[in-house]
């Protein structure tokens, strides 16, 4: 599902910028894994339909990051890049690459989802707000 519509049905339900970050990665995650079994399966459109979502969903994370706040956010930022580049080759363990960056970093970020969910809870965050015009939607 849409990251952005998830968000949208359960922003009621008090979802965070961590929960929609989590969802994301839970998505390039599936998407990443589907396109490994695609492959090897042979259906070549669906393959490339799922490595196609996969690159939306990791423009969409670094859409997000700005890499000049500090050195995290400038190796997660060369990472996702990192992620682009690996699925734009023809290497048939692509997929495996990509997933062994996207599963670590989903890992750290659910480990400080607690700590962010504080934050946004306490307005160091600010919270996620679409009807500012903010232009995340992805196919």
């Amino acid at each position: 599902m849409n990251p952005q519509k998830l968000y949208r049905r359960h922003a009621s339900h008090n979802w965070t910028r961590a929960d929609m970050l989590l969802a994301i990665y839970d998505e390039a995650e599936r998407s990443l894994e589907t396109a490994d079994q695609l492959l090897v399966e042979g259906d070549l459109i669906g393959l490339i339909q799922a490595q196609l979502r996969c690159v939306r969903l990791i423009l969409l994370l670094l859409e997000g990051i700005d890499p000049d706040q500090g050195e995290v956010a400038h190796n997660i930022h060369r990472l996702c890049v990192y992620v682009i580049d690996v699925l734009a080759t023809d290497s048939p363990d692509r997929f495996q690459k990509a997933l062994d960056v996207i599963r670590p970093l989903k890992a750290g970020f659910t480990s400080a989802r607690a700590e962010a969910n504080e934050l946004e809870a306490n307005g160091h965050i600010p919270r996620l707000n679409f009807d500012s015009g903010a232009n995340v939607a992805f196919a």
